[in-house]
């Protein structure tokens, strides 16, 4: 056997090996990447929970961190995109969070309710620190975690953490300042609730429209003070809240 032909054999053995080599890591890796800390997501979101955040997601509060939103919706929530199909009770939305909290230990502090979805938010229950999003499906009752600040901010619970965090660099009332200031530049007229829920690595606030009435959320990075409005939910419709936390 010549040489050429022994080197051309050898090229393609290993080639092959490679090939045989992706196959089988690429699901693990792909899983791994893109499923975060999913268990319980019952396949509600897509890739594009991940992929198409858009640019400036991570710079302040610009274009694609407070506008458009497109992309960032896990599901095409909405009587339209399920024609015929009814819609869960607030109870019923409260079961599958609470359901869903309980795979990791955790409570369900308050559960919202929005046009595209319910939003619930889980605590620990020893320190009664916020520690994840969580959405609902309104008619498939898909539960899986919150997109956006969540996933990406998140120091103990989120997509890219490490089971970690400690206490956040910007104090509750600093982090209000951040989210007021975001909401007077991006929807002149809101203003931020007083009270916030504290996660690791980031708060999340409550906000009123000019009319006084609730118009949606925003989450402030603890450690930047970068701003980030939800845009995904819709219209507000209703809230529960458990009794510890009602004031």
């Amino acid at each position: 056997m010549s040489r050429g032909l022994q080197w051309v054999i050898g090229v393609c053995a290993v080639l092959v090996t490679l090939a045989i080599v992706f196959a089988v890591v690429a699901p693990w890796f792909g899983s791994w990447v893109w499923g975060g800390f999913s268990r319980g997501m019952m396949g509600g979101y897509g890739r594009g929970m991940m992929g198409d955040y858009g640019p400036g997601m991570m710079g302040g509060y610009g274009q694609g961190m407070m506008g458009g939103g497109s992309g960032m919706m896990p599901w095409g929530a909405g009587p339209s995109a399920r024609p015929g199909a009814a819609r869960l009770s607030m109870d019923q939305a409260r079961t599958l969070a609470e359901e869903y909290a309980a795979e990791w230990d955790l409570t369900v502090s308050e559960v919202m309710e929005f046009e595209n979805n319910f939003y619930a938010i889980l605590v620990e229950p020893g320190t009664g620190r916020g520690a994840m999003e969580a959405l609902i499906d309104p008619y498939t009752g898909a539960v899986g975690p919150e997109p956006g600040p969540n996933m990406m901010w998140n120091e103990k619970y989120g997509h890219m953490a490490f089971g970690l965090g400690g206490p956040n660099a910007l104090t509750v009332e600093e982090a209000r300042e951040k989210a007021q200031s975001a909401l007077e530049t991006q929807l002149p007229g809101s203003q931020v609730h007083e009270k916030g829920t504290s996660f690791y690595g980031y708060y999340t606030f409550d906000f009123d429209g000019p009319d006084g009435s609730i118009a949606g959320m925003l989450s402030v990075d603890a450690e930047t003070g970068a701003a980030w409005i939800h845009t995904w939910h819709g219209g507000f419709l209703a809230e529960w809240e458990a009794e510890e936390n009602e004031s």
